[in-house]
C-alpha cells in the first residue's frame, strides 16, 4: 500500500464550558487532522491526539511538513506495517495517525481478512461510561441524573479536591440515591500522595467504586496501593508505552489499564496489548483523549475488538461545541452501535 499525505491542518475542538479535573481546567482541545489518499485514490482521514497539556503543535507541524506529498509505502501485511511504521522518525501520536490511515484504506480496499488478522468477533454494542468533571455536589448530581434517565450504568467520576471531605461528601451522596444501581469509577489524576491514598481509599470501601484510577501520581505508589487496597486500582497516565503496560500485566496486581491508543500507544500495539491482556485474565479499557469524531472512530473499532464488557471511555461528543463531522458512533442508553462491515465510517467535515 502507498499513503500520501495530501492535506494536513490543525483544528480545535471548543468545548461547551470548561472541563476540569484535580490538576487542570480547560475549553478548547487542540488537534491535527491528515487526509491521505492511496495508489488508487482512496481518501481517508487520520487524527494527531497529543497530550492536552503539552500539544507541542510547533513541532508537530515541523514533522508534517517532513511528510506532506511525499509517499509512504507500507506492506498490506498488518504486522509487516506494524513494524515498518514504528520504524518511521516521528512521534507517537503522527505514527497512530498513520496507523489510522493505514488500518481505514485496508478496510476500503478490502484487502484484510478480519477472522484470520483479528482471530475474534467484533462486538456490536460497547457499553460507556458516563464522565463527570469537578464541579459543586448540585450540578454533579444532576449531571449523574441526566445521563442515569438515559440509560448509563457506569460513571467516571473526577476527584482529588483540596479537601477529601469534599469528594467523600460527593460520593455518599450519590451513593444513597443510587445504591448498587450504577457502578462508580473515580479519576483522581494522580492528586493523592501514598498515607493519604490509604486514608482514603479506606473511606471509600463501602460504596460500589469499580475502580480507582491513577489514585498517586508516582507508578510505584499506584502499585503498592494496588497490593494495599480492597478496591481494584486501575492504571493510565503513569504507563505509556506497551512495553510499560506489558510488564505491569504480567508482573503486577492490576486488572484494568486505561489506554488512550492515539496519545500513547498506538493502535497496533493496543491490539496486541488487549490480546495479552485477556490471556492474563485481564481488562484494557479505552479512554478518549477528547479526539475528535476521526479519532474516536479508532478507538470505537479497538473497544469494539475487547472481550469483555466493562465499559469504555468514549462518551465525549456531547462535551464539544462542534465536532469536525458528524459522530458515526455516538452514545446511545449507554451503549455505541458498531457494525465492522461499515468500517471505516464516511467522514464528511463540516467545514
Amino acid at each position: 500500500m502507498i499513503i500520501k499525505i495530501i492535506k494536513y491542518f490543525p483544528f480545535s475542538l471548543t468545548f461547551k464550558s470548561n472541563f476540569t479535573n484535580s490538576q487542570n481546567s480547560y475549553n478548547t482541545r487542540n488537534l491535527f487532522i491528515i487526509k491521505a489518499k492511496d495508489e488508487f485514490n482512496n481518501i481517508t482521514y487520520g487524527e494527531i491526539s497529543p497530550e492536552i497539556k503539552l500539544p507541542k503543535q510547533n513541532s508537530i507541524e515541523d514533522e508534517l511538513k517532513s511528510l506532506f506529498e511525499k509517499e509512504i509505502t507500507l506492506s498490506n501485511d498488518f504486522n509487516e506495517a506494524h513494524e515498518q511504521i514504528k520504524n518511521l522518525p516521528f512521534t507517537s501520536p503522527i505514527k497512530s495517525s498513520i496507523e489510522q490511515i493505514y488500518l481505514n484504506l485496508l478496510f476500503i480496499n478490502n484487502k484484510i481478512d478480519i477472522h484470520n488478522l483479528f482471530k475474534k468477533n467484533f462486538k456490536s454494542y460497547i457499553n460507556v461510561n458516563a464522565i463527570i468533571d469537578i464541579s459543586d455536589i448540585s450540578t454533579t448530581k444532576n449531571k449523574i441524573r441526566t445521563k442515569y434517565e438515559n440509560g448509563y450504568k457506569t460513571f467516571k467520576i473526577k476527584v482529588g479536591r483540596k479537601n477529601f471531605e469534599d469528594d467523600l461528601l460527593l460520593i455518599e451522596s450519590i451513593y444513597k440515591e443510587y445504591n448498587n444501581n450504577i457502578k462508580l469509577r473515580l479519576d483522581a489524576n494522580g492528586s493523592w500522595y501514598l498515607k493519604e491514598a490509604i486514608k482514603n481509599i479506606q473511606l471509600l470501601e463501602n460504596f460500589n467504586i469499580e475502580y480507582i484510577e491513577e489514585p498517586s501520581q508516582s507508578l510505584q505508589e499506584n502499585l503498592k496501593l494496588a497490593e494495599l487496597s480492597s478496591i481494584k486500582i486501575a492504571l493510565d497516565e503513569s504507563l505509556k508505552n506497551f512495553n510499560d503496560a506489558k510488564n505491569i500485566i504480567d508482573n503486577f496486581n492490576i486488572s484494568f489499564i486505561v489506554v488512550k491508543p492515539l496519545t500513547h500507544y498506538g493502535i497496533f500495539d493496543t491490539v496486541k496489548l488487549i490480546d495479552h491482556a485477556e490471556l492474563k485474565n485481564k481488562n484494557i479499557i479505552i479512554s478518549s483523549n477528547f479526539e475528535s469524531s476521526i479519532g474516536k472512530s479508532a478507538l470505537v473499532f479497538l473497544a469494539a475488538y475487547t472481550s469483555h464488557n466493562f465499559a469504555h471511555g468514549l462518551d465525549i461528543t456531547e462535551f464539544y461545541l462542534q465536532d469536525i463531522c458528524e459522530d458515526s458512533y455516538a452514545a446511545y442508553n449507554g451503549k455505541i452501535k458498531f457494525d465492522i462491515s461499515t468500517f471505516p465510517p464516511n467522514f464528511k467535515l463540516l467545514l
